[in-house]
């Protein structure tokens, strides 16, 4: 996928540090049908070359009587992440999936002046709310 930000300038180390320290709302785009395609035909390769990581998501959906292939499908991001984790969110998605909501601990970059809890848990809150959502309707 493209690499897409946005970008704020300042000279002043106040206006700086107070940006970081305000909450700040963005609106994160959505994947085209083609882009989430892409990510599905990469996971299917590593699916079939399994191994480290993709393995032990392979065995966690196993154990619980489901196939990977398919969880991935509700898994799958709709939309842009924030560059935060320092792993794909697939992984914590998956488990979270697996273990019907109980909140795994997140591996994310540790960013100089910003507090990434809000990101994660609007992370979380908003896959959880998604899933609750696929349940009702299926």
């Amino acid at each position: 996928m493209p690499l897409k930000y946005q970008c704020w300038r300042t000279n002043d180390v106040k206006k700086l540090k107070a940006f970081f320290a305000d909450p700040q709302k963005i609106q994160l785009k959505h994947l085209s049908t083609s882009e989430r395609n892409r990510q599905k035909q990469g996971l299917a390769k590593q699916i079939y070359y399994s191994t480290g990581a993709m393995r032990k998501l392979q065995q966690l959906t196993y154990q619980k009587r489901l196939k990977l292939t398919e969880v991935i499908d509700d898994c799958l991001a709709l939309s842009y992440g924030y560059p935060l984790y320092r792993t794909a969110t697939l992984w914590w998605r998956t488990e979270i999936y697996c273990a019907h909501f109980p909140r795994p601990k997140i591996p994310s970059y540790e960013l100089v002046f910003v507090d990434l809890k809000p990101f994660v848990e609007q992370d979380i809150d908003n896959f959880c709310k998604g899933l609750a959502f696929l349940k009702k309707n299926f």
